[in-house]
Parts: structure tokens; C-alpha cells; sequence
């Protein structure tokens, strides 16, 4: 669960990234930290199971937010 969290540190705790992904159903992710800037890191998470979803999350010194919910893959657009 979380795969590559432990590598990855985001400003507002561990915690709060996981609360963002489960929350959006992203239970088995791989973690990857896309950007950083000051107190700001972005995290991309691509959902493991059976949706195959990619979601961006921000973390800042306020907590975690959802930027980005992606398609699954594979479905038409």
C-alpha cells in the first residue's frame, strides 16, 4: 500500500498525501513527487486495482489537495 511514499516526503506529513489519495480511492499507489518549489511539492499517484487512475496532488505547509483526477486508462475519450 502507498508503494514509494516512503521515498517521497510531502511538506504537510505523510499523512496527509495518504488521507488525499484514499480519500479518491487510491489505495495502492505509486507515489512520485513531479515538482517542488519553496513550500509547495507535487505529487503524481497512479492508482493501482483495477482503475488504473492517475491523480495529482499539491502539499504545502496548509495540508494536501486533489489538483488533478485522471481518466482510467484505456477508456475512450
Amino acid at each position: 500500500m502507498f508503494a514509494g511514499l516512503a521515498s517521497t516526503h510531502a511538506n504537510a506529513g505523510d499523512g496527509a498525501l495518504a488521507g488525499v489519495l484514499v480519500r479518491n480511492g487510491c489505495v495502492e499507489a505509486k507515489v512520485t513527487k513531479v515538482y517542488r518549489a519553496a513550500s509547495t511539492s507535487v505529487f503524481q499517484a497512479n492508482c493501482g486495482g483495477t482503475s488504473h487512475r492517475i491523480i495529482e496532488v499539491e502539499c504545502g505547509t496548509a495540508g494536501c489537495r486533489l489538483l488533478l483526477r485522471g481518466d482510467t486508462y484505456g477508456e475512450a475519450e
